[in-house]
């Protein structure tokens, strides 16, 4: 008699999220959807956004620079877990104090959307002396925030940076997937035809080329 009626039940419904169009992977052979890697209202990154003030926008972005990736050292997913590509989330970097380009740029564009900037990590390969290097960095409105380089240098994207897959969110509402959206700067087959690089910006002398090429821009 008790199975007949909760047989009988009915539960008020929603519409499911809006699933992604490719999931990633990223980490210990996992597939994941790589707005899961964009946190803003993490606690390690509510801590780094100081509360309104007077500042102006480009002294707030500097101070969630300053906060975030300026803390963090550099280091390969080869050399720090022994895998060619591992992506960590917001708190882990934050723990470890140490990682690579789509580490630091996620945790970035995390404190600036959390401050009210609508940012977004940008995926694509750099090119430095004629090679091309798989490399992710944070931009708002154009503009390019490496977070690897070690110094806050925003300029409008540089010619050297190409871009092929932008992540973010257009408004953060908990639980609500269909407000994240992943949209392709370029398509899969134009992606196709440009080069693949075969590894990422190695720790030397080239990321202070790639700081020269920003630099240029300013």
């Amino acid at each position: 008699m008790i199975q007949v009626v909760y047989q009988q039940l009915t539960f008020p419904r929603v519409p499911r999220p809006v699933l992604p169009t490719r999931y990633y992977t990223v980490r210990d052979g996992q597939q994941f959807f790589l707005h899961e890697f964009i946190d803003p209202v993490a606690y390690c990154i509510q801590v780094t956004v100081p509360p309104e003030s007077g500042l102006s926008d480009i002294d707030l972005l500097r101070t969630l620079y300053n906060a975030g990736p300026m803390q963090f050292e550099y280091m390969l997913d080869v050399d720090q877990f022994g895998v060619e590509e591992y992506f960590q989330f917001n708190w882990e970097i934050a723990k470890r104090k140490k990682g690579d380009c789509e580490d630091s740029a996620n945790f970035f564009t995390s404190q600036c959307i959390a401050a009210g900037f609508p940012a977004a990590t940008v995926y694509g390969y750099v090119i430095i002396d004629g090679q091309p290097y798989g490399h992710a960095w944070t931009e708002i409105a154009g503009i390019v925030f490496d977070t690897t380089v070690g110094e806050f240098i925003p300029v409008p994207r540089p010619p050297e940076y190409r871009p092929q897959l932008a992540v973010s969110p257009t408004t953060y509402v908990v639980m609500q997937m269909s407000d994240w959206i992943a949209f392709n700067i370029k398509t899969d087959a134009q992606i196709a035809q440009e080069p693949r690089p075969l590894k990422k910006v190695p720790p030397n002398d080239a990321l202070e080329k790639l700081k020269k090429i920003l630099k240029k821009e300013q």
